[in-house]
């Protein structure tokens, strides 16, 4: 492997789709709730506006001032994270982390100990940089799980 891989993000077009989907669902569902019981009416707009305020978040997220705008995939296993606001995150993948042939959900704790999370779907990066990037989340994600779990039994035995 020739690393550090750098990656390019853009906002995914399908994240956002199923986001929309995903919150327009809720409110539909919150309407018609109010149907059966009008009585609670004032739940019902608490509700909606969580909904719009949590569906604008998610939006910022995906294309607002703070957005991923790559990635940087080094060898001993850490990941950095540029931002569009001239930041950079660095952490490593934990072992949690879930990857598919069509979307990856990255966890990292970061190294002032925070965790992070990041969705990347396949249509935010070319193709070829997708099976990179998953290829690596396997590679590392699971030696990192499996260090892990032989620490732990030299711990117990």
């Amino acid at each position: 492997m020739q690393l550090p891989w750098q990656i390019t993000l853009r906002p995914s077009g399908r994240l956002a789709a199923l986001l929309w989907l995903a919150h327009g669902g809720i409110a539909c569902t919150l309407i018609l709730l109010l149907l059966r019981r009008p009585e609670l009416s004032w739940l019902l707009l608490v509700l909606l506006s969580v909904t719009a305020v949590s569906l604008f978040v998610q939006m910022q997220h995906l294309y607002g001032a703070r957005r991923v705008l790559g990635l940087t995939l080094n060898k001993d296993g850490t990941i950095s994270v540029q931002c569009s606001d001239q930041t950079c995150l660095q952490g490593r993948i934990k072992p949690q982390t879930a990857v598919w042939p069509w979307m990856a959900v990255l966890l990292l704790r970061l190294d002032d100990g925070r965790h992070w999370s990041l969705t990347v779907l396949s249509d935010a990066l070319s193709d070829d940089d997708f099976r990179r990037l998953r290829l690596w989340l396997r590679w590392f994600a699971l030696n990192e799980s499996a260090a892990g779990k032989r620490q732990a039994a030299s711990r117990r035995g």
